[in-house]
This record gives C-alpha cells, structure tokens and sequence, in this order.
C-alpha cells in the first residue's frame, strides 16, 4: 500500500513536471511569430510565460513549509481580499475591450479574476474537508459557495463569460467530488441551465462562437473566411500533422495562418508539431 502510494505520488509529480515543460516547449514554437510581429521580439511571450511558471515553482515552494493551520488562515485572508479586488476593479479598474479587468498598480497590472481561480479552489477544498455531522450538507455548502458566487457575479459583471463559466464548472467538479449530498450538486447544475442558456444567447458574439461549432457550414467549406475561419484553421492544422507531426517548431499555422494560434488553439499546434498520438497522449497527462 507504501509503495503504491509512493509511486503514484511521484508519477504525479512526473506528469505535472512534464506538462510545465512542455508547455514551456510548445509556448516558444506557438508564439514567436506572433512575437516579432506584434513586439519584434520572437520570444515576447515566452519571456512573460516563463516568468509566471518561476514565480509558480517559488510559491509552490513556499506555501508546501507552511503549515496548514497557518495555510487555512491565509486562505482566508486571500479569498477575502480577492473578492474585495473584484468589487473594486467594477468601479476603478482599467478598461480594455469592452471589459473592466484590471487595476493598476503603477509597476504593472493586476488582474483579480485571475487570481481568483486558484484561491477559489483552495477555499472550497478547505471548507469542504471540515465537514462534521454537527451540521447538515446545506450549512457547508452554503458557507463554501457564498464568496465564490460573489466572486463569479463580480467577475460576470466586468463582463469576463469565459471566466465565470470556468470558476462555476470548477468549484461545480469539487462539490460532485466532495462527501457533500449528491442532491445538492445535482439541484445546482438543474437550477444553472436556464440563467446559463440565457448567458450564452445574451449577446452575439458568444451565441455566434456556440453556432459556429454546430454550423454545417463550417464542415462543408462554405463558410470559409466567416466566423468558421479560426476553427477550420485548427482543423487544417491538426490534420496536416497526421499521426505523427511534422516535428518541434515546424508548424505553418503558426506563421499567421492560425491567429493567435499560442492562446486558446494552442493543442491546433501540438496536433500539427506531434501529430494525433502526440495530442493524445497530451490530453491523457492532463487528465491524470
């Protein structure tokens, strides 16, 4: 049983190791061409993506001394702050295309919804480890969901979709996964769907994104240039690495062909650089 846990735990950590670096790999084939065009420097991102991963290794370092009494106390300290960032940032934050995100702090930006993610999690993680049958499921799952929900109306508001959508699925898994009464997840995803489909057809860009992946146009090439484009263009690039890829830094999306291709369609890369068993077994360490 030692030695199954011990082996699991460092294959684990073998796989986060492994999904850094090669993020770190593919990031720099991805965007350098973006790079020298936008900031005539090949490796503008990569610079800005590797200094998150160190600043990501040093926190992690840190916070692993810690101890968990005084993590719990941070936790939440930080939710609070974080949720307070939010609120602020719909009155004071900087806005950029169309959205209010960020605040500036002078040296650089700061944006709260970011860091709301990874706090939210370690929040609901905390309150939903310390149940006690002093009081009923509904108690702590009111107490765990107050402030992210707080967080995703704040964060719904600047407007951020994308985001909100990702908190809610998030702290959704971690509730599911929980010892939490499976009545109460399953009554929230029930509740969710209409204000859901109601977000998705409130404006037309996002009901427009959700068409184009049903859109048959976009299957038989009539729409070619429309809104299909960037998503036959990942097709193209994932096609055109065939089982095994063309190899490391040898994409032609990249080259302008498949717009900001080191973002959302960064996996249109991997397929076109490692080919389909390259972005399967991708997709298989990430679940892991």
């Amino acid at each position: 049983m030692r030695f199954s846990y011990l082996f699991f735990q460092r294959l684990n950590l073998f796989s986060i190791w492994f999904l850094v670096t090669f993020g770190v790999l593919v990031n720099i084939s991805a965007s350098s061409v973006q790079g020298m065009n936008q900031y005539n420097d090949n490796f503008y991102f990569i610079k800005r993506h590797i200094a998150a991963v160190l600043l990501g290794i040093v926190i992690f370092n840190i916070g692993k001394k810690i101890n968990i009494s005084i993590q719990e106390k941070l936790i939440n300290l930080s939710i609070v702050f974080v949720t307070t960032s939010l609120f602020f940032v719909l009155t004071y934050g900087i806005v950029r295309g169309g959205s209010r995100r960020w605040v500036d702090l002078g040296i650089i930006n700061f944006q709260p919804s970011e860091l709301a993610k990874p706090l939210i999690i370690l929040w609901i993680a905390y309150q939903l480890s310390n149940l006690d049958s002093k009081y009923s499921d509904l108690f702590y799952l009111k107490r765990a969901m107050f402030l992210p929900l707080m967080c995703c109306l704040f964060i719904y508001l600047q407007p951020d979709y994308g985001t909100t959508l990702t908190i809610f699925g998030i702290v959704l898994a971690q509730i599911l996964f929980s010892k939490i009464n499976l009545k109460f997840p399953v009554g929230i995803l029930s509740l969710s769907v209409v204000p859901l489909y109601f977000l998705a057809i409130s404006g037309n860009y996002r009901w427009n994104r959700i068409l184009t992946w049903i859109n048959k146009d976009c299957d038989n090439g009539i729409d070619l240039l429309g809104d299909c484009f960037q998503l036959n263009q990942s097709r193209i690039a994932i096609s055109s690495g065939g089982m095994f890829g063309l190899g490391p830094g040898t994409s032609r999306a990249r080259w302008g062909m498949l717009p900001n291709s080191h973002t959302d369609f960064i996996a249109s890369i991997i397929g076109e650089e490692y080919g389909f068993v390259g972005l399967v077994i991708f997709i298989i360490i990430l679940v892991f």
